[in-house]
């Protein structure tokens, strides 16, 4: 997988010819004209991106946690003895239910 940092327009400097200058180029424009201007993201915008990434990755975390926290509430806590204390007595009467 290649990262946006990979496809950054570079220019590089062959080892045979050293004072020649190649164009790496790692956006749509610079790969069809190697003198049109670079629109690469910037380090800053890069960084900006991930940032409101990462906080909407928190927000989603924080939604799931409170769906899982729910599910322990004391109302399904209650469910689950009363399921537990059926399957009991059905296992005494030799009657299955379904889990």
């Amino acid at each position: 997988m290649t990262t946006s940092r990979e496809l950054r327009c570079t220019w590089i400097a062959p080892s045979e010819d050293p004072d020649a200058r190649l164009l790496v180029p790692g956006c749509m424009e610079r790969v069809q004209d190697w003198d049109a201007d670079c629109t690469c993201k910037s380090s800053a915008e890069e960084l900006d991106e991930l940032e409101a990434r990462v906080a909407e990755l928190e927000q989603q975390l924080d939604a799931q946690r409170d769906r899982y926290s729910s599910l322990h509430s004391a109302d399904f806590r209650e469910w689950r003895k009363q399921k537990a204390a059926v399957r009991k007595a059905n296992d005494m009467h030799g009657t299955e239910i379904p889990s």
